[in-house]
């Protein structure tokens, strides 16, 4: 199994995570409960980005798939990366931040992530940025 965390994730853990190791990052969650949260940088007060409310997913999903698209000609998208209504994973988010230096190479992160996904991240930018789904089921289906 792959080091780090897996499973999802509270958007509320998530957010204590990112203030902890923010680099001049503020999370201001908007209303109550279940709410979205937005990232901001203290300094310039810019908009870095946002935080579903609730149970996050590990990685980034369409919760509404496309039908034929580029990945799947002939059906649904097996890949989940293409569609509607995009629900960005924890895993994702916390990648974009390390891979643009919003927040630092500690040891949190480095368990979170896992110590080889950090690394990447910090050294490669997005470049080697975690996909949508993971999965190689799609690689196998015409067996």
């Amino acid at each position: 199994m792959r080091p780090g965390r897996h499973g999802g994730m509270a958007s509320s853990e998530l957010e204590m995570i990112i203030a902890r190791n923010g680099n001049f990052l503020s999370v201001r969650r908007a209303g109550d409960g279940d709410g979205q949260a937005s990232v901001y940088n203290n300094v310039t007060g810019d908009f870095v980005g946002a935080i579903g409310g609730g149970w996050l997913p590990e990685y980034s999903r369409n919760t509404k798939p496309a039908y034929k698209c580029e990945c799947t000609p002939t059906g649904t998208c097996r890949t989940g990366a293409h569609g509607l209504g995009l629900v960005r994973g924890w895993r994702n988010i916390l990648y974009e931040l390390l891979a643009k230096r919003r927040i630092s190479l500690s040891k949190e992160i480095r368990r979170t992530l896992g110590s080889h996904s950090a690394i990447q991240a910090f050294d490669y930018g997005m470049v080697t940025a975690p996909m949508a789904d993971p999965s190689p089921s799609w690689n196998h289906s015409t067996l």
